[in-house]
């Protein structure tokens, strides 16, 4: 069985390809989320996947912690399997949240839209501001426990041009393993961003090459 929380419809970030859709306050009370746990575990024979969305989900740190203890033993008292991922963009990460999705056998994935040239276009601070520098922390954090930490890119008309030197800046100098990409579908690509799709990943899968062949492995998804 798998489900997933929507913790809040809230974020602190203001991503012009949110699917979230408009910022609200709204956020998951504890009844519906035990209510929700309850009936999800209720439901699954031997294993659940469980998982926590928003909005920025991190912001609503009380609950998520709240809903994973309650989770874990609600599969315990049934003898089911659980697996539990967050879905975060970082920012509000501290090295203790970190230590704690750990701890809790957490898979989570960090949105970041590669450089700070691609990411600002597309992941802003809510009311302007480059988010990029706060990301890339949360990432590191992250990293400490996850060496092979998955991080989720999201290709846009507005910063595909920057496409291949974020593919590079990942993995050279952010280290990273696993790169999921996310093309925004729900926008119109022209001709001009067409092209500059096909370009960029036919200058990554020549990057994709060199880098295996140095035997320096690491992997790109599609979403």
């Amino acid at each position: 069985m798998n489900f997933s929380l929507s913790l809040t419809h809230d974020c602190n970030l203001e991503c012009i390809y949110c699917y979230a859709g408009h910022k609200i306050h709204r956020v998951m009370s504890r009844e519906t989320a035990m209510q929700d746990l309850e009936f999800g575990i209720g439901l699954s024979p031997t294993a659940v996947q469980l998982g926590f969305f928003g909005g920025e989900p991190l912001l609503e740190w009380d609950l998520l912690t709240m809903a994973t203890i309650e989770a874990e033993r609600l599969c315990r008292e049934k003898g089911v399997t659980l697996q539990l991922t967050v879905t975060t963009n970082g920012t509000l990460l501290t090295r203790e949240r970190a230590q704690w999705l750990k701890e809790h056998d957490f898979y989570p994935g960090l949105s970041i839209d590669g450089n700070q040239a691609m990411h600002d276009i597309t992941r802003p601070n809510r009311g302007g501001g480059s988010s990029h520098a706060q990301t890339v922390k949360g990432l590191k954090m992250l990293q400490e426990f996850y060496p092979d930490l998955e991080v989720i890119l999201v290709p846009d008309p507005r910063n595909i041009m920057h496409m291949t030197d974020s593919i590079r800046y990942l993995h050279d100098e952010l280290k990273v393993k696993d790169i999921s990409i996310n093309p925004n579908f729900y926008t119109e690509w022209n001709d001009d961003a067409l092209k500059a799709w096909e370009r960029s990943f036919e200058e990554i899968g020549d990057y994709y090459v060199e880098s295996m062949r140095r035997g320096d492995f690491f992997q790109i998804n599609f979403i």
